[in-house]
Parts: structure tokens; C-alpha cells; sequence
């Protein structure tokens, strides 16, 4: 149950990890590579599928390389810092993105140029006179941390060290379970194929099926008058040494089971025999049943 459970819990997760793995991959990056700009998204407070949204953008706007999505992440982070909930790193990433296409600010990248009280005009004639997509994104890059929002992110990564620390460890053990539950799927795919294989062969086989849960539902009970004789049993001193010492001597595993069952019901019809508070346990069980 816990292992289908990681699975399960794990499964959207691990779409957004694939996915972001697969748009890092692209340009030779790896998760690795960019878990630096995921402990910042992190640590203020965005959630994994945003992440993905962001990275997913912001390679597909021109950075693609640790450096350069490092520090277009602090100044996103930092705008989250310094505005709250006005901003998300996937909106902001993406208006990014649709801005260096299009050389014109669209989006959030709006909102904040403008609360950062830069001229829009101005901005949209500098896209137009940059001559590649890569050229107004570097440009972007540079005037939201000449703005200050890279330093804001990193104060606020200096005065809470605790909540940073903690979104790192956070993302590395999501990457570990995530590597564990694919590990894990393919197991648990079969416990379920040979459940539903069982289900339908006990719907088209109802009277053996009857007569297997019997049989289960005996041996459990069975299990259960053990379990309440074992103290009784264990102090049958003069009894069980041998049966140990009887058991010991099989050494077939198969024959062992065998041997051991078979030797426990003697014991047991001598603790009846030779034994009054034994015989009294006895009564009391199977009364109480």
C-alpha cells in the first residue's frame, strides 16, 4: 500500500520533473544544472508545475545556460519578493518569452516594468532596435537587475537562510522519490494487473472462490489461537526444548514447515494431556469463540 501510494502521490509530479528534464535536455542542461533557479522559485513560494511553466519559457526566450537562467531567476524571484502575489514566476517567464518574439512588452513583464517605473515606450523602441530574439532577452536579463530585483531576491536569501536551506532539501528529496516511484511503477503496474486478473477470475469462479476465502478466513483464525497460546506454549518447559532441538535437526525448507507444524500439534496434545492451566486456556479460547 505505501509503495502503490509513492506511486501514485508521485505521478503529477513526476510529469512536471519529465517534462522540465526534457526542455533542460534541449540545451544540454540537466536538473542539476538548474537547481539553483529552482531553490529560488521555491523558496518564495511557487509550486513545481509553475516551475516547469517558468523554466520552460524562459530557455524558449534565450537562456540556456546555468549562468544565464540563474540570474534571470533572481530578478523573477525577487519580483515576487518585492510585489507578493501581483507576480508569479510563470507569468512573468512567459510574457518574457512572447516579448522577445514579438519585441514588444506584453503581460506581466508590463506590470512590473511599469511599477518599477521604467518608460514602456522607451523599453518597446529598445526591443525593436535589438536585431535577435537573444539580444532582447539579455537585455531584459540586465534591466531587471539593474532595477534592483536581483538584490532584492538575494537579501531576502540572506535574511532567510532557514526557508532557502529548506526549499534545497525540499527539491532534492522530491527528485529522489520521483526517481524512486518510476523505479517502483513497473512493480506495482504488476501487483495490479494480477489483482484485476484475480478479481475477475473470482467473479467467474464464485463457489471456489467462496471456498478459498474459507479456507484463508480458517487459517487466520487458526494463526490467531496460536498467537493466544504462545505464552502458555513458551512455558512448557519440558516440552519445547525438544521440539526445538527436533525442528533443528530438518533441513529440507520444505520439510521444515512441514516438520514444524507437525511437531508443534504434538506439543500442543502433550501441554493438553500433562497440563491443567493449559487445558483451562484451552476452554477458555474456544468458549470465548
Amino acid at each position: 500500500a505505501a509503495i502503490a501510494g509513492l506511486t501514485m502521490g508521485m505521478a503529477e509530479t513526476n510529469k512536471d520533473l519529465s517534462m522540465l528534464e526534457a526542455q533542460v535536455g534541449q540545451v544540454g542542461l540537466a536538473l542539476e544544472d538548474i537547481g539553483n533557479a529552482r531553490t529560488m522559485f521555491d523558496s518564495v513560494g511557487q509550486e513545481t508545475d509553475q516551475v516547469t511553466e517558468a523554466m520552460g519559457n524562459l530557455i524558449q526566450a534565450g537562456y540556456q545556460t546555468r549562468d544565464s537562467i540563474e540570474d534571470i531567476s533572481a530578478s523573477l524571484a525577487g519580483a515576487v519578493v518585492k510585489y507578493g502575489d501581483t507576480f508569479n514566476v510563470e507569468g512573468l517567464a512567459e510574457s518574457i518569452t512572447t516579448t522577445t518574439q514579438l519585441g514588444e512588452v506584453t503581460g506581466q513583464l508590463t506590470d512590473l516594468l511599469e511599477k518599477e517605473g521604467v518608460n514602456v515606450e522607451d523599453f518597446n523602441a529598445k526591443m525593436q532596435s535589438l536585431a535577435t530574439e537573444q539580444e532582447r532577452a539579455n537585455y531584459i536579463s540586465q534591466l531587471l537587475a539593474d532595477q534592483g530585483l536581483t538584490s532584492m531576491y538575494n537579501k531576502y536569501a540572506e535574511n532567510n537562510s532557514a526557508i532557502v536551506d529548506a526549499s534545497a532539501a525540499q527539491i532534492t528529496m522530491t527528485d529522489e522519490l520521483s526517481r524512486l516511484s518510476e523505479l517502483l511503477t513497473p512493480l506495482v503496474t504488476m501487483v495490479v494487473d494480477f489483482t484485476s486478473k484475480l478479481v475477475g477470475w473470482a467473479n467467474e469462479n464464485q463457489g471456489l472462490a467462496t471456498t478459498v476465502a474459507v479456507v484463508m478466513g480458517a487459517i487466520a483464525a487458526l494463526s490467531a489461537v496460536f498467537m493466544a497460546l504462545s505464552p502458555v506454549i513458551s512455558g512448557v518447559a519440558a516440552i519445547w526444548p525438544v521440539l526445538t532441538a527436533a525442528i533443528g535437526a530438518i533441513s529440507a525448507p520444505v520439510m521444515v514447515a512441514v516438520g514444524a507444524i507437525g511437531l508443534i500439534v504434538t506439543g500442543l496434545v502433550a501441554a493438553y494431556q500433562h497440563s491443567e492451566t493449559f487445558r483451562d486456556r484451552i476452554s477458555t479460547i474456544f468458549n470465548a469463540v
